[in-house]
């Protein structure tokens, strides 16, 4: 199940995701409109080509983005478990040193 709390970056990245879906859903179809209203619409196609091809690197950017947020956090927890297995692990072998035997 999603938490919100868990989950912050992929719920922005989704929330930025959609957005940037829908501003080149909208923006396209009001060129397109706008070429059809005025009875050329092939006038428009390269501000078409524009707006999806932006898009699309924008929606790219974003995606890199959350990788290496993930990456970052990723390698936070690999390290964060170290160090919790550290004192351990260093603190049986001291008293396998100490055990009379």
């Amino acid at each position: 199940m999603f938490s919100f709390r868990r989950d912050k970056t992929g719920f922005f990245v989704t929330i930025i995701l959609l957005t940037i879906v829908g501003g080149t859903l909208i923006s396209t179809l009001i060129l397109l409109i706008a070429g059809m209203a005025q009875g050329n619409w092939k006038e428009y196609l390269l501000s078409v080509k524009w707006v999806l091809g932006s898009a699309w690197v924008a929606c790219i950017v974003t995606v890199l983005v959350r990788l290496k947020i993930f990456k970052t956090q990723y390698e936070r927890m690999l390290a964060r478990r170290k160090n919790e297995s550290d004192p351990q692990s260093s603190a049986q072998e001291a008293d396998v040193s100490r055990s009379p035997e």
